[in-house]
């Protein structure tokens, strides 16, 4: 009879007991857990306070500095005169400090030029490339002058004064080679 009477009060009072233990526990965890947003909430935002102005100051610096090497790329592009066509070029700034040091700078111009010169990889003949000596001939002596030089080697392949000679080197390097 006692465990009747007393038996339910004491389950109800563990009932409780475990309930408010749980209610507790989870309101204590969702309290914990908005405390914990709300504290991330604050220093985020603290720390936009700072980012921000930094952010906004060095993307404006950077835009400064790259407009200003912009133009002074073009500003040093319009000193030198580098224009489109032949007609447009005229004396490079280095011309003109050599000429304001009174031609002080002359070696260094020379040297620059002819870095220059074989500055680029298009090719023989284009603007880059000097041209070639012709001790004094204007183009067609030259062009005559490689013209009989290639008829007398043509000369001695065909059995001139040399042929002899030439048969024998042709032979030593065929027989050497395996080729000929």
């Amino acid at each position: 009879m006692n465990l009747a009477l007393t038996g339910i009060p004491l389950f109800l009072f563990a009932l409780f007991s475990l309930s408010v233990f749980l209610f507790a526990l989870i309101v204590g965890l969702v309290v914990g857990l908005l405390a914990a947003v709300a504290f991330t909430l604050f220093m985020v935002g603290t720390a936009l306070v700072v980012v921000l102005p930094t952010v906004f100051f060095t993307t404006m610096a950077a835009t400064f500095l790259f407009l200003w090497g912009l133009g002074g790329y073009y500003i040093l592009r319009w000193a030198n005169n580098d224009g489109e066509t032949e007609a447009d070029k005229g004396p490079s700034i280095g011309d003109r400090l050599n000429n304001f040091t009174g031609g002080r700078l002359t070696g260094f111009m020379d040297a620059a030029k002819r870095e220059n010169s074989k500055g680029d990889i298009k090719g023989y003949g284009d603007q880059y490339t000097p041209a070639a000596k012709t001790n004094g001939m204007g183009a067609d002596a030259a062009q005559k002058k490689i013209t009989e030089t290639a008829g007398g080697v043509q000369k001695v392949a065909n059995g001139g004064p040399a042929a002899g000679t030439l048969g024998t080197v042709k032979g030593g390097v065929s027989g050497v080679t395996g080729l000929g």
